[in-house]
């Protein structure tokens, strides 16, 4: 996730200097052992961000507190919901659209479902597209975001 981010600075910096950043960022379940300290290490890495947006309770639990904490002066944006959280990016950037932005979006599949985040992004009649569309899995997300 570091890499990324410093991908992403490198990006904005050299083909966008006038875009702010804006980060999403969903945890990073699949280190194992690490978790702490590597989610927690990761507010060094986003202090240039315009705004954090983080996604399941390990950012919850261990980057926000650090950032809270750190110099950062960016909003700070969590939820549990995939659902939930591409809503108040939306409504960020609908609001601050005075300013343009290059958004990195660090994302995962399991339980997590990109599609719903893809969704927004896309013109309706493509969203047909997108894998997890039929009615069995839209019932399914369904009950998993309700369930959070």
């Amino acid at each position: 996730m570091k890499k990324i981010i410093w991908n992403a600075r490198l990006v904005q910096r050299e083909l966008y200097p006038t875009h702010k950043a804006v980060y999403v960022l969903w945890d990073m379940r699949e280190i194992g052992d690490i978790v702490p300290e590597a989610h927690s290490s990761l507010a060094s890495f986003v202090w240039d961000a315009s705004a954090i947006f983080t996604v399941w309770p390990y950012m919850y639990e261990y980057l926000v507190p650090e950032l809270k904490k750190s110099s950062f002066k960016g909003g700070i944006h969590s939820s549990l919901s995939s659902r939930e959280i591409w809503a108040k990016l939306k409504k960020y950037l609908k609001e601050n659209s005075q300013d343009k932005y290059i958004v990195l979006v660090k994302w995962s599949q399991n339980t997590i479902f990109t599609e719903e985040a893809l969704a927004l992004q896309l013109i309706p009649s493509q969203q047909k597209n997108l894998p997890r569309q039929t009615e069995d899995w839209k019932r399914k997300k369904d009950q998993f975001f309700t369930s959070l």
